[in-house]
């Protein structure tokens, strides 16, 4: 995506923020700054729209890191951590001795009082086939979660990043063949309008530009118009097509197949009917030709893959603090499971930040992993060495 793309995505979510439209602008955010993770203006419009108090601290915490100095951020922030606050105090009210009295004793462990919650398989914590929403169990084929619905499967172009010599060679030839095109309607032009004037009619006869512009003396009125049209047609379609295929638009690469063949059975009708001579229908043919092998050859281009989203952290990703950042965004995402993997990598990388644990309990409990998510909060509490 190129920051002209991500400029316009950006500000596309910040109208939608403006007009009450939350969920496309939450989208349209969550694109962008997905796409740029140092996006100051994306990361602080998201902060307005979640609705979570911890994704808004999240988005508001990651405007910070970028710059430190935003008074509106720090503002927000210690806002809504003033608010998350408040509401865990709520929560964690001791109850009056009344209550204790009334209420049945029960020993155990903390597991005890965890909410009823399903086996937790070890197997299925590491499988990297898991729903990357919700965690449920799925395999490497499974196209839908057979919990919580969602798609497993991503729609990619196979090569992404870089454009093929075939298809630099096709959009080459496509260019040439735009060119030509104008070089036809102006030269058929000014044929159609002035070639029965006497000195160009001489002119064309003593060089035999027949061989180049055809028959032109027995052109019908009523059919010059319909091919200046035509040719018209014929310069907006190639134009269209280089656009196409430079965008690496995948309708564009059909678009040129059909059109070029179309293109090389029009070269030989004009030649017939002596709208065109043998040598500019000859060069056109070629042109059309060589244009559709490196058409054909560009394939993988524009091929499509259905890539399965995995439940594991990105290998290319490194540090502790970089691993928390893309949990944080793939929290927000609601992709709890693959969070929980990167915030497991992040403490791997990083085992004495008690934040990372905090995270991590959350993102248990999310996806129904009671007992670790207690075992998470407990280390996240236990007291740790300075320095």
């Amino acid at each position: 995506m190129t920051p002209q793309d991500i400029d316009r995505i950006l500000q596309e979510g910040i109208d939608a923020v403006k007009h009450g439209q939350t969920e496309q602008a939450i989208q349209l955010l969550i694109e962008v700054v997905h796409a740029d993770e140092n996006n100051e203006q994306g990361w602080l419009w998201l902060s307005y729209v979640v609705n979570d108090p911890q994704d808004k601290i999240t988005a508001l915490e990651n405007v910070l890191t970028i710059n430190p100095n935003h008074r509106v951020a720090q503002q927000n922030l210690a806002r809504w951590q003033i608010q998350l606050t408040a509401e865990e105090s709520d929560s964690t009210v001791a109850p009056s001795p009344q209550a204790v009295a009334a209420s049945p004793q029960k020993t155990g462990t903390a597991s005890d009082y965890a909410p009823h919650s399903p086996v937790e398989s070890i197997s299925n914590i590491d499988n990297i086939f898991q729903c990357v929403y919700c965690g449920a169990p799925a395999e490497r084929d499974t196209r839908k979660c057979p919990e919580c619905g969602r798609k497993l499967f991503l729609r990619r172009i196979l090569s992404s990043r870089h454009t093929s010599y075939m298809l630099r060679s096709a959009i080459f030839v496509t260019i040439i063949q735009f060119a030509l095109a104008v070089i036809e309607i102006v030269t058929f032009a000014s044929i159609a309008y002035e070639g029965r004037n006497p000195i160009i009619a001489y002119i064309i006869s003593t060089l035999n530009l027949g061989g180049f512009f055809g028959d032109y003396l027995s052109w019908s009125q009523t059919w010059t118009q319909a091919l200046l049209w035509i040719a018209g047609i014929r310069i907006a379609v190639f134009l269209t097509l280089t656009v196409g295929l430079a965008a690496r638009f995948t309708p564009a690469y059909y678009a040129a197949i059909g059109f070029m063949s179309f293109d090389i059975l029009w070269a030989a009708l004009r030649w017939v009917y002596k709208f065109l001579g043998p040598f500019s229908a000859i060069v056109d043919v070629i042109a059309d030709i060589v244009g559709l092998a490196f058409v054909f050859a560009s394939d993988r281009d524009f091929a499509i893959n259905d890539e399965r989203m995995l439940c594991q952290p990105d290998p290319r990703i490194k540090g502790g603090a970089e691993l928390n950042r893309r949990a944080r965004l793939y929290r927000i995402e609601g992709k709890w499971a693959l969070a929980v993997a990167y915030w497991r990598a992040a403490i791997g990388q990083m085992p004495n930040r008690p934040e990372f644990y905090k995270s991590v309990a959350i993102g248990y409990a999310q996806i129904g992993y009671y007992q670790r998510a207690l075992n998470a909060l407990a280390e996240a509490h236990r007291p740790r060495p300075r320095g």
